[in-house]
């Protein structure tokens, strides 16, 4: 078969996990099936291209469709926050007047931030909210939905994706759901900074909070465990405020209940964290990593969080959100039964370590980059034949 030349529309070599989520894809691919695909990032980013006037886009716009007409494919990576007017729709259109297919992997649901618009009544606050709702759900759908109703395929990592993708139109036949792939990693870099930080004793327990400081990620919760758990267990925030802001006030709360809850001994933050090798050797300082993730937005939401816990074969006990719910089909994880820090104490005292840690390397072992890897070479090589 002909070797298929994919370009990305992502964001790349920057502060962004589905950056580094594209980039071990290509890396991956270029290990395993280098002799049947030829990947290539294009130059400008989503994060650069949002803010750009509508003329200085046009000319970046002018240079992809240069760069397409010598590739097969168009692989897009699409975040809510990546899209702000009218670029996604003339790229994907772009694509399709020079008869190149688009794909498009989607990592969050759309209504994570839709709102249906609802006249609550009709004096004249609620019909200004109402017109208001209504011009921001015909903006959304411009923005979003209309150019992936255009796509050609529409990568999910989950059926709630999928499902909610269906709902706001997208044909259910040009979705396809893959899995959210485990990073392969050295282990061979160690650390004792969040022991030293902590002043570790033999019989305490370390547990890590993974990932970018916000609310949706329930690091307060995770604190506030720490009040029903033995004086033993330590509680290590792995990570920070992200690059471009906003969680600032958020993190401020976190310390406040730190204080107020008086366990400043007991737990550790270590701010934000650039260096991936350095991240994976904090979490395995830990015994367990826990994500109290808010129910509703991750419900729209996989968490490549997650893996970091699995790539470590650490054992992981999370809240039951449904994609969550929906990868534990072979008891990975420890979901709790309800989603309250109580319930999460209980859970991390309970929970057997061992067996989850094992299960984490099993996960990591069968959906590791590698192999994912092929299976999307699959993919392309069946989008490029439909393209003839």
């Amino acid at each position: 078969m002909t070797k298929v030349k994919i370009l990305h529309y992502s964001t790349h070599n920057e502060d962004c996990g589905i950056g580094k989520y594209q980039e071990q894809f290509l890396s991956a691919m270029k290990e395993v099936s280098t002799k049947d695909v030829d990947n290539e990032f294009f130059e400008y980013s989503p994060n650069q291209t949002k803010i750009m006037s509508y003329d200085q886009f046009t000319a970046v716009l002018d240079e992809l469709k240069e760069q397409l007409r010598s590739f097969d494919l168009l692989h897009i990576q699409h975040e809510l926050s990546f899209y702000k007017h009218d670029e996604l729709g003339r790229i994907v259109n772009a694509a399709h007047e020079l008869g190149k297919r688009v794909i498009i992997t989607v990592h969050t649901a759309p209504d994570a931030q839709y709102k249906v618009p609802f006249r609550e009544g009709y004096g004249p606050r609620s019909i200004v909210k109402f017109i208001r709702e209504k011009r921001a759900a015909k903006e959304f759908n411009a923005v979003h939905l209309e150019p992936l109703r255009l796509a050609d395929l529409v990568l999910v990592h989950n059926a709630t994706t999928r499902d909610n993708l269906v709902k706001h139109g997208i044909n259910k036949a040009n979705i396809q759901q893959i899995t959210l792939p485990v990073p392969s990693l050295s282990f061979s870099e160690k650390s004792n900074e969040i022991k030293d930080a902590l002043h570790y004793t033999e019989g305490d327990v370390i547990i890590a909070s993974v990932g970018f400081v916000s609310q949706t990620k329930g690091v307060k919760e995770a604190v506030k465990s720490m009040k029903y758990l033995p004086n033993n267990y330590k509680l290590a925030i792995i990570g920070g405020v992200h690059p471009s802001g906003g969680g600032e006030a958020y993190l401020d709360e976190v310390c406040d209940t730190i204080i107020d809850l008086e366990l400043k001994d007991r737990v550790y933050i270590t701010g934000f964290i650039e260096e991936d090798v350095r991240l994976n050797s904090l979490i395995r300082e830990c015994d367990v990593c826990i994500y109290p993730y808010d129910r509703k937005y991750y419900s729209f939401v996989s968490s490549a969080a997650l893996n970091n816990a699995l790539a470590n074969h650490k054992p992981a006990i999370v809240y039951p959100t449904p994609p969550f719910i929906e990868m534990n089909a072979k008891g990975t994880v420890a979901i709790t039964k309800s989603a309250n820090y109580y319930e999460l104490a209980r859970y991390i005292v309970d929970a057997d370590y061992k067996l989850l840690a094992a299960r984490s390397k099993e996960y990591a072992t069968e959906f590791g980059y590698l192999d994912e890897a092929k299976k999307l070479v699959m993919i392309y090589q069946t989008q490029a034949t439909l393209a003839k």
